[in-house]
């Protein structure tokens, strides 16, 4: 009886050195391709389209690192960086202040201006740290893939 609890503990020690094995030595919610994931993503997205985000903003979660950590640090809310020569400035995101930021870039006040999430690329086990990615921008402090910008396109604002 004492032999089948004794390979009970080495059974339980290998097989949860296989589940965790693809990140040590970060932990579990930093490993990628965590069966948590996708329905902590979906939860998430779930409770910004209830606040009244739009579909636009809430596709940009699904740009970054793939881990339960990032879903759960991550903040429920956007914001929008507006570019102006030599400096920037954030808000939190609205529709009232998406509509002031256009008018501002169509003015010209601003050169061009980013909603996002997060600044930065969360690093999940095994990613490069944000600053050494290829989209990291170290003037802006923002990791632009994860982020919309949108610049004045003759009379209009475009953003992508």
């Amino acid at each position: 009886m004492r032999m089948m609890g004794m390979i009970g503990v080495v059974l339980a020690v290998l097989v949860g050195g296989i589940v965790r094995a693809d990140c040590p030595p970060c932990g579990p919610d930093f490993c990628l391709n965590d069966p948590r994931y996708p329905p902590a993503l979906a939860a998430k997205k779930a409770n910004m389209r209830t606040a009244g985000y739009p579909d636009d903003l809430i596709r940009l979660l699904d740009r970054d690192a793939a881990c339960v950590a990032r879903v759960r640090t991550a903040p429920d809310t956007f914001t929008i960086l507006s570019v102006e020569s030599g400096r920037n400035s954030t808000i939190p995101w609205d529709a009232n202040e998406e509509r002031i930021a256009n008018q501002q870039l169509l003015d010209g006040r601003t050169l061009a201006y980013y909603k996002f999430n997060v600044r930065r690329a969360f690093k999940c086990c095994n990613q490069l740290a944000p600053e050494d990615r290829p989209d990291w921008d170290g003037d802006l402090g923002l990791s632009r893939s994860l982020a919309i910008k949108c610049t004045k396109q003759g009379a209009a604002v475009q953003c992508r």
